[in-house]
């Protein structure tokens, strides 16, 4: 099956694009939440031609009917891992509407070629943002490599010891040296050193163009780090009272907690809350088990797509959480459904993504979970439909190229045979995706899902 994958990206790439027309389509506008009926979308090359009731289509255009449907923008997922989940995942993203991922660390070097590979037409599979390698305090990453050398998973081991380790104010400059020759896109941190040797990385991060993008720091840091020009912070926001975790705003008056948030929004700080990420937390592990050991799809049909691979690395995951301590979850991923909404009235960027690589996360699959739990936090479909098109966009630096239909956008689309802006499940109703101008109806996205 592998073989019949590369086949297809061969000849993908051997082909030029043959002009595309999307007739008496309904075009959705995530921004203003309008619907377009009756639209005829001309796709030259990897972009966006035109957009209009009766536009010109070139002389041997390939005609699609799209009445009765709706398109969208192509769809990113703004937290996944993909080296954990394997290049098997990369089709199965695809045939889920997702055309863009924001890989957020792991192997970089295979990420990176995976990438370019996409990129030059090679390996099919959606665009990638990649950071190279994670970015730990030195204190952090010499703890978990200890724990880790316990487990006997080589593979983990390798990839926690290839991390860059901030330790002092003059690691900032090499550590960000090191990733700009590696090809990364932007900068993803995970446990903050201290604020000195944090800002020193920030401002080498800055003048190298690379943004940053990671996990929250301590709750009395955020808004440091907010003004620092973090891009985006990822998962519930958390704090610390009375060695114990609790959610980042209670330990903050609710004065504080509302210039926070205004803070965030002022500067443009992106929150990627990873709901579907959190809810996993809640899952005995025996069912976890079940989970992991189920190569069928005998539970659930969706876990058949899940590469061994990926399976291995929940197996490592499962024996890891079995050594830490236990944390109450409950209250945190509760207030971070909470901050949702509240967030979004002050003008906050949301963001959809999934923590793919998790245990129980399939890909592709996992971002329409993470829409639906977003709307069930207060947010409206066409909001969360945002989260997965224009606002991730803007947050990588392509908002005037992506994120949209219009004449000049990047011809990334998914067609659905509903309206999303009704029911936010109408995005799993996929009818057809195109990637970089390149498309592939539901027979060709079925063959997808059966290449493992």
């Amino acid at each position: 099956m592998l073989a019949l994958f590369l086949t297809l990206a061969t000849l993908h790439a051997s082909q030029a694009p043959q002009p595309i027309a999307i007739t008496h389509v309904n075009v959705v506008d995530a921004a203003s939440g309008e619907v377009r009926a009756g639209q005829t979308v001309v796709i030259t090359g990897s972009v966006i031609s035109a957009v209009a009731p009766t536009p010109a289509v070139p002389a041997g255009a390939r005609i699609i009917d799209g009445t009765g449907k709706y398109l969208i923008p192509g769809l990113w997922d703004m937290h996944v891992h993909l080296s954990m989940a394997g290049r098997e995942a990369l089709p199965v993203l695809l045939a889920n509407g997702v055309t863009a991922v924001r890989d957020m660390g792991g192997n970089g070097q295979a990420v990176l070629a995976w990438r370019d590979s996409i990129a030059n037409g090679t390996l099919v599979g959606p665009r990638i943002k990649a950071p190279g390698q994670i970015v730990e305090s030195q204190r952090w990453l010499s703890n978990v490599i200890r724990r880790v050398e316990s487990l006997n998973h080589p593979e983990l081991l390798a990839e926690l010891k290839s991390r860059f380790a901030l330790d002092s104010s003059g690691d900032g400059p090499r550590v960000v040296d090191s990733l700009k020759r590696l090809g990364a896109d932007f900068i993803k941190i995970r446990n903050f050193p201290v604020p000195p040797t944090y800002l020193a990385f920030a401002r080498a991060a800055r003048d190298a163009g690379l943004p940053l993008a990671g996990h929250g720091p301590p709750a009395e840091f955020l808004g440091v780090v907010s003004d620092s020009g973090f891009a985006s912070f990822e998962h519930s926001l958390i704090g610390i009272q009375n060695s114990k975790l609790v959610p980042a705003m209670r330990t903050m008056p609710d004065s504080a907690q509302a210039d926070l948030i205004r803070r965030f929004a002022r500067n443009g700080t992106a929150w990627d809350p990873t709901l579907v990420s959190g809810r996993v937390r809640f899952i005995p592990d025996s069912a976890m088990q079940r989970m992991i050991d189920d190569s069928t799809g005998a539970t659930d049909p969706r876990l058949r797509l899940v590469s061994a691979q990926l399976r291995q690395q929940w197996r490592a995951d499962l024996a890891l959480a079995g050594t830490s301590s236990p944390q109450d979850w409950a209250d945190i991923e509760a207030q971070a459904s909470r901050d949702v909404r509240r967030f979004a009235d002050q003008g906050v960027l949301l963001l959809a993504g999934t923590d793919l690589g998790v245990i129980t996360l399939v890909p592709g699959f996992a971002l329409h979970d993470e829409l639906e739990l977003l709307v069930e936090a207060g947010l409206t479909p066409r909001e969360a439909l945002a989260t997965a098109t224009i606002i991730p966009a803007k947050v990588v630096r392509l908002g005037t190229v992506m994120g949209g239909i219009a004449p000049g956008q990047v011809a990334d689309l998914v067609l659905l045979s509903a309206n999303p802006l009704h029911d936010i499940r109408a995005t799993r109703t996929i009818s057809g995706v195109m990637a970089d101008g390149r498309w592939y109806d539901r027979a060709a996205l079925d063959r997808m899902l059966r290449l493992r």
